[in-house]
């Protein structure tokens, strides 16, 4: 028995890996047209993005390949009467799962760890290779959209085209917080030059044009200079999707410290004036804003939560993947395994990922536990118990 076992695992391995192979390369070379097509990156950028996207493709390519094996391998043996021949030497069908579910809990197991390990690591790497090369971006963007906005900058820089490090019909912009205008200027040719130590870009203007914004002018033919100062390039912040489980246990320790010292400061300030009956100096204004960032603190944590959560929803996927995938390989016995990959990722499309982003979004805003996010896997399995009562009956 042990042969056969080492048989169906082998057949599993090989058209595991093949297929994982393919997927992967599909899925990153989508994501990287599209980083490409949204970000303006050059092939060089393109290329040093790849070591960083395929371990965060691998948790969505890793269930559907090993659905994919399972299918086919399962499928084929079932149209070469294999499994009527284990049958009739008295060897249960689930002995034959035995393999699957191997194969299934170690690849449940890996992707966990690369939530955990691999991947935080992988996505602040690219976020820090994606901002290094800042310059590059710029002119990219510039090239591409022929407009720079940076989100929380009152600065705009609008150009008809870039040759180079030229910049031609170049109008800087700074922007009020009412979302008026009040400095535009317009020059012929420009060029940029930037300072990543200072984290500061300088906006050269040859002979240009200043108004006020109300088309008033205020200078006309001088050389002008405007700095922009640029996000810190020495160090990325992490996000969440950045952290491993233990980052993201400390920075919840942190996130409920941070906010009761700002409460209990404001409590020990306000204790005098309380005390002493003398309502009107308590900073009652400040409690609007202390309850404000109290609730984003709450989002957060929320947040925080939910992620380990999602990790290991989505890294144990890939058993309910096998337990739905070997039943149905089975009944389509006739050697149909696309027919029998379809059947599995139809419900897979439509109701796991559903219910996981259902999960997902409920527990991000704290409605419900995040235990939720375990619901698509339950469903998975119970559609799989459904399709085992005529595999195991005939």
């Amino acid at each position: 028995m042990r042969i056969l076992h080492r048989y169906v695992l082998t057949e599993l391995i090989r058209v595991f890996l093949l297929g994982l192979t393919a997927f992967t390369a599909i899925f990153v070379v989508v994501g990287l047209i599209q980083e490409a097509t949204q970000q303006g990156l050059n092939p060089l950028q393109i290329l040093s993005l790849v070591p960083f996207v395929i371990p965060a493709s691998l948790p969505y390519t890793i269930p559907a390949t090993l659905l994919l094996a399972v299918t086919m391998v399962y499928g084929r043996l079932a149209a070469d009467n294999e499994i009527t021949a284990t049958k009739a030497a008295g060897i249960s069908v689930i002995y034959l799962l035995v393999p699957a579910l191997v194969l299934g809990i170690g690849l449940s197991v890996l992707t966990l760890l690369m939530h955990d390990r691999i991947i935080p690591v992988a996505n602040l790497r690219m976020r820090t290779v994606l901002v290094n090369n800042v310059e590059d971006m710029v002119y990219a963007v510039l090239k591409k959209d022929h407009v720079l906005k940076a989100n929380g900058s009152p600065f705009e820089i609008h150009c008809e085209r870039v040759e180079g490090k030229k910049l031609f019909n170049t109008t800087f912009k700074r922007r009020t917080p009412e979302g008026t205008y009040d400095m535009i200027a317009f020059a012929q040719e420009a060029a940029l030059e930037f300072d990543l130590k200072n984290r500061s870009v300088r906006v050269h203007m040859f002979k240009a044009e200043v108004t006020d914004g109300q088309r008033t002018r205020i200078e006309i033919g001088q050389d002008k200079e405007f700095e922009i100062g640029l996000p810190s390039l020495n160090s990325v912040s992490p996000g969440i999707r950045d952290m491993t489980n233990r980052e993201i246990e400390e920075r919840k320790v942190e996130v409920v410290r941070l906010h009761e010292r700002e409460c209990g400061l404001w409590a020990f300030g306000s204790l005098s004036p309380i005390a002493g009956g003398r309502m009107a100096q308590v900073q009652w204004g400040s409690l609007v804003g202390l309850a404000s960032r109290g609730r984003d603190a709450q989002r957060e944590l929320w947040r925080l939560d939910l992620e380990p959560h999602m990790r290991r929803a989505i890294s144990f996927g890939c058993l309910a993947f096998v337990l739905l995938g070997f039943p149905v390989a089975i009944l389509f016995q006739r050697g149909d395994y696309l027919s029998a990959f379809i059947s599995c990722f139809l419900p897979i499309i439509v109701v796991y990922y559903p219910v996981v982003m259902f999960g997902f979004n409920l527990s991000k805003e704290g409605i419900t536990h995040p235990i939720v996010l375990w619901g698509g896997n339950l469903v998975l399995v119970l559609l799989a118990g459904l399709v085992y009562r005529p595999v195991l009956r005939h």
